[in-house]
């Protein structure tokens, strides 16, 4: 039983909650108010159908049905995702069918649904379609279904049977070319013990033509050390001869060194050589060096003296303005007769 059904943003429905009554409930509306959207939301829910996104608002946001059905809480949601959920269990991967566990929870098909415009309910139906409704009901769809499954099975049967007969024909035909195949299995005995002996013998030539290589190659190398034992004195004297010209080359090697070394010892004597003839110019240099510096020095001496004459010709300026200062003072400030001697001063 339905108990309640909400719609949120499923076709012109923004948040439509409805709760239905035990029995007959009945939907009034205007035409175009979303009576048709109501069975349509169920029918989603409860099939998965239809497709696509035309059933979904304008509107945008994600579209909701969500119903109780059997005490059993059920959504259906579609939005970046798809999503079933029965009571706490969420189901998300079901393509384009519904989970099992919701359907058997809904227990609802196609024949509890009759549309607006639909005919009479089995009234206009042909008797086959009746007989079909009714088997349904009573579970004897399955002994329908069961019967055209034997009957394609043995008609499957018949035609696999055919073909078998044909192929039996067929291979008994071919047997007929190896009646004599008992005669020819004993030659192929012989023919294999032939074979086997024919393998033993080529694998004992194998060995032997190894051996033989075997042979020739050390005969090979005897004779390679033969002609060594006889060239052996030869090769003594050349290795006292390699020694001795690694001892040469050692030598030649010290004697380049050396002389290389002496000359450059000969290059720096020719350099102090021509040292020791500039030495009367630069000790003359030398000379006038440090009579320079004793000239710089001196200047350094008559350059503070000078500075010393300019800084006493400053002071002496400034004690004779001084004095001349004083004197204006005192000859402004002295009175016309002297106290003392009674002198006219001015």
């Amino acid at each position: 039983m339905i108990s309640s059904l909400k719609l949120i943003n499923f076709q012109s429905h923004k948040k439509t909650e409805l709760e239905f009554a035990p029995g007959i409930n009945i939907i009034v509306g205007a035409s175009d108010s979303g009576k048709s959207s109501i069975l349509r939301g169920l029918k989603w829910l409860i099939w998965n159908r239809p497709l696509g996104d035309n059933f979904r608002s304008n509107w945008g946001g994600t579209t909701i049905v969500k119903s109780v059905i059997n005490d059993n809480t059920i959504i259906r949601k579609e939005g970046n995702s798809k999503l079933y959920k029965l009571n706490d269990t969420e189901f998300t991967a079901f393509g384009t069918t519904v989970p099992e566990e919701i359907t058997k929870a809904i227990d609802i098909n196609d024949l509890n649904f009759q549309q607006q415009l639909d005919s009479p309910f089995l009234i206009s139906n042909t008797s086959g379609e009746v007989a079909l409704f009714f088997n349904k009901i009573a579970n004897l769809s399955h002994i329908d279904i069961s019967q055209q499954n034997i009957k394609r099975w043995l008609s499957e049967l018949k035609k696999i049977i055919s073909f078998k007969e044909n192929q039996k024909s067929s291979y008994e035909e071919e047997i007929i070319q190896y009646k004599d195949i008992e005669k020819l299995e004993s030659r192929i005995e012989l023919l294999e013990e032939d074979e086997a002996k024919l393998i033993k013998l080529y694998n004992n030539i194998k060995s032997l033509t190894n051996l033989i290589a075997d042979i020739e190659e050390i005969n090979k190398k005897e004779e390679i050390a033969q002609e060594i034992i006889k060239i052996e004195p030869s090769l003594l004297k050349v290795d006292d001869l390699k020694k001795k010209v690694n001892t040469l080359n050692e030598d030649i090697s010290k004697l380049r060194y050396y002389r290389n070394k002496i000359e450059t010892l000969d290059t720096k004597i020719a350099y102090n050589n021509k040292l020791i003839t500039y030495e009367s110019s630069i000790n003359s240099v030398y000379k006038v060096i440090e009579k320079k510096k004793e000239i710089e020095k001196e200047k350094e001496k008559l350059l503070a003296l000078l500075q010393n004459i300019t800084n006493n010709e400053t002071h002496l300026k400034s004690a004779e303005q001084q004095l001349q200062n004083l004197q204006t003072d005192l000859y402004n400030n002295m009175p016309n007769i002297c106290p003392l001697c009674e002198t006219n001063l001015k």
